[in-house]
């Protein structure tokens, strides 16, 4: 009983089984699933699956991931991985496919560096500024820098923390942490979230709460929102505004949606891209034609919602499509809001009073037949 309970706990190998698969995935942030999708009749794949057999057999006691070859030909189960050919090996880690990176080494010495690459925690201490301003450039494919500051390396808050980046890292989040010395005594541990180089949201909350915060700001300005996350939006009524794209931003775009919210940190939105190309579900929800884009398009309350730009990202705060959300700028969206309104009700009230005004006519012309009737029947009796 106990072999059977170490050899378990120690081996690396699992036998593909649709049944436990999503028990694996549940659990894949702490044991990754390394798989192998091949055929037998695919040239390319020749040698991978006894490729993967003897990576197993090296990499001796190792129990943080687990290893599987998938038969896709014969037994099934690749589509989990969303593939349109073999042989393709990646990384299942966390609920969400997207989030499964897919793996471009061939050999165990390529594979071995690149899940080591993936895997575990990524929070790391900095100790200057120029670190701390480096980290914040870091995620450049749609994460976060989360920046914590503590008085001590013993702060409860740093080793909560470093188990929590394993399950973020996959956003590409970056995660560091600065020892403050010569702080006062009722210094309070802070966790800065720098969504963009420039602008943070800031938690100095109990650390039971730590893990809801970095969920709420996990993605930054860099994005790529696909159809749920999309849909998430609209359902929480986020204020964001999406670049609208049929295929991946250039240099120039990339950098125009970097400097978006500079100088506007308090402007309240929320800024990504997507591409709807890979996302058709996007460009059906916002009613936006594939000859329009690219586009930027706002996502917000009912209000305001469905909000199109097109034209230079740099310029998009000249022309009042953005403002900052304060509250002489939400007035004078409001007043142009209320102003409409009062506009579609001034017209709906004259086309009431129109139909109402030959509905008159028609009901006195209906009268004058009738009465004409009735009156020439009572002259031939």
């Amino acid at each position: 009983m106990l072999l059977f309970f170490f050899t378990h706990i120690f081996c690396t190998w699992w036998n593909f089984s649709e049944n436990e698969f999503p028990s694996i995935v549940r659990n894949s942030i702490n044991k990754p699933l390394f798989a192998l999708c091949y055929s037998p009749y695919c040239p390319h794949c020749i040698g991978l699956p006894e490729g993967f057999q003897n990576y197993n057999k090296g990499i001796g006691n190792r129990s943080d991931i687990l290893i599987t070859s998938i038969d896709c030909y014969n037994k099934g189960g690749c589509h989990h991985f969303g593939i349109r050919g073999t042989p393709h090996i990646a990384l299942v880690l966390g609920t969400r496919r997207r989030y499964w990176p897919a793996c471009p080494e061939r050999g165990p010495e390529g594979w071995d560096r690149w899940i080591n690459e993936r895997i575990g925690p990524n929070l790391r201490r900095v100790h200057t500024d120029e670190e701390i301003e480096f980290s914040k450039r870091e995620p450049t494919d749609g994460g976060t820098t989360f920046l914590l500051e503590v008085s001590s390396e013993n702060d409860e808050f740093v080793e909560t923390m470093r188990q929590i980046s394993k399950t973020y890292r996959i956003y590409n989040d970056t995660f560091v942490y600065i020892v403050r010395e010569n702080v006062t005594k009722d210094f309070i541990p802070t966790v800065y979230a720098y969504y963009s180089e420039f602008c943070y949201h800031k938690f100095q909350g109990p650390i039971s709460q730590l893990k809801s915060f970095i969920e709420s700001n996990k993605f930054g300005v860099f994005h790529r929102y696909d159809s749920d996350e999309f849909r998430e939006l609209n359902r929480k009524n986020v204020n964001a505004v999406l670049f609208l794209t049929d295929s991946d931003p250039s240099p120039s775009q990339k950098d125009a949606l970097r400097l978006l919210n500079k100088d506007h940190c308090d402007s309240g939105y929320t800024f990504g891209w997507a591409n709807v190309k890979d996302e058709k579900n996007i460009l059906t929800a916002t009613g936006v034609k594939s000859v329009d884009l690219p586009l930027m398009y706002h996502i917000g309350t009912n209000k305001y919602e469905g909000r199109k730009y097109k034209g230079k990202i740099t310029k998009i705060w000249e022309n009042n499509f953005l403002v900052n959300n304060s509250a002489d700028s939400r007035a004078l969206l409001d007043a142009e809001s209320e102003m409409i309104t009062i506009q579609g009700i001034q017209y709906r009230g004259k086309f009431y009073f129109k139909i109402f005004f030959f509905g008159i006519i028609i009901l006195s012309n209906i009268y004058f037949v009738i009465s004409d009737s009735n009156e020439y029947v009572s002259k031939e009796e």
